[in-house]
């Protein structure tokens, strides 16, 4: 295998998880769900499957971080070509995220349109901007692309304008969102990988110094008035656990290309034993922090590494085995999977607009069949609109 080649598992495992996210993501709308599936609550010592989904996805853009960038290199493209690349798709889930973290601050009675409509044409922004649209040399074609991505910024643009939140506040950079802190995360991995390269000894002491800078923000060792906190403050980030996750998937790409050519057993060896160092990492630090991926506490970053890792080596053992095609019912949320986070939130927004969210409210197993349900329908969809040609990409 080489870096320059699309990885499978990846695809997979990250088409698990945004099938998972989906899934969770639809709690709000079923009665009955067992605690052991929703998040814990803010102080709770204790991490339910919805907890493991961001981290996880976290984990995976770290993965995909080498294989990208090596892809560019291999394809010709410059450092310079490559960074200007990370910063458009940065900038990207960054303006995303600010458009989901104000709308999720209420929408002014005085504004014109309605929160479903608004909803609606943010996401129709979104795909006009960013949609990967066919390759072509028809200058017509080109022209009317062209006029469709300018379409869609200034469609933003104007949302952006008049709105107001349920206490009269203008848009603005509250925090930067889910979308938008997988931008910072994405952005500090990718300039790190551009400065080490296949360097594993230093990607992990990068991993080692977010790690304690994980426990010293979990013991409010950071000073408030300190350059450092004021610097993350401005930009809305919080030190280390969000990034460690994904280091950690930068580190799991490198490690995985070294050992390409070690035999199984040696490989597995190699899993378990970074596996359980993780659990016996996450044991030892409980003791002193509780697990909570609210407060993003250093067991919790253990754990939740532990357990995305074991998921990679186990999808990287089917895959080897033939597996793949099992999981073709799931693909579009791996090779699509901006989209399939969109489409609930469109979806969502249709449903509301036209008075249907309170057909949903069931409970309890149906319930959670229902969540079943429709996250593979939107995966589906996703899958349908890749085959005409909508399909955001960064």
């Amino acid at each position: 295998m080489e870096f320059a080649k699309r990885n499978n598992t990846i695809d997979i495992l990250r088409a698990f998880v945004m099938f998972l996210m989906i899934f969770v993501n639809d709690f709000w709308t079923v009665r009955g769900v067992p605690h052991c599936l929703e998040h814990a609550g803010q102080n709770e010592d204790f991490l339910g499957l919805a907890d493991y989904i961001f981290p996880a996805f976290l984990f995976v853009v770290g993965l995909s971080i080498p294989y990208a960038i090596e892809r560019g290199y291999a394809n010709g493209h410059s450092e310079l070509e490559m960074v200007f690349h990370v910063l458009g798709r940065s900038l990207a889930l960054w303006v995303m995220g600010v458009f989901f973290a104000n709308v999720e601050a209420g929408l002014s009675s005085d504004v014109v349109l309605s929160m479903p409509v608004f909803r609606i044409l943010m996401i129709v922004g979104f795909c006009l901007v960013w949609n990967n649209y066919p390759k072509t040399t028809d200058v017509r074609k080109k022209a009317l692309f062209t006029i469709l991505k300018i379409s869609g910024v200034a469609l933003l643009i104007y949302l952006s304008v008049i709105f107001r939140d349920s206490r009269g506040g203008i848009f603005q950079a509250r925090w930067w969102g889910i979308l938008g802190s997988i931008g910072w995360t994405y952005l500090v991995c990718a300039f790190v990988y551009f400065a080490f390269r296949r360097n594993i000894f230093k990607h992990a002491v990068v991993w080692i110094v977010l790690v304690v800078l994980c426990m010293l923000e979990s013991d409010n060792l950071i000073p408030r008035e300190s350059f450092l906190q004021a610097f993350l403050k401005m930009l809305h980030i919080p030190p280390g656990a969000k990034t460690a996750f994904c280091m950690g998937g930068v580190l799991t790409s490198l490690v995985t290309m070294r050992t390409a050519g070690w035999k199984m057993k040696f490989k597995v060896l190699l899993s378990i034993g970074i596996i359980a160092s993780l659990i016996a990492a996450g044991s030892l630090t409980h003791g002193h922090w509780i697990v909570s991926k609210n407060l993003q506490t250093p067991p919790t970053l253990f754990y939740c590494t532990a357990a995305v890792i074991s998921a990679y080596v186990l999808i990287a053992w089917l895959v080897s085995k033939g597996w793949t095609k099992a999981f073709q019912i799931i693909s579009p949320a791996g090779t699509s999977t901006l989209t399939c986070y969109l489409i609930p939130v469109f979806m969502t927004a249709v449903m509301r607009l036209l008075n249907f969210g309170p057909v949903f409210q069931i409970d309890g197993i149906y319930g959670l069949l229902k969540c079943l349900i429709f996250s593979f329908i939107c995966i589906c969809v996703a899958g349908l609109l890749e085959r005409i040609h909508i399909k955001l990409k960064i």
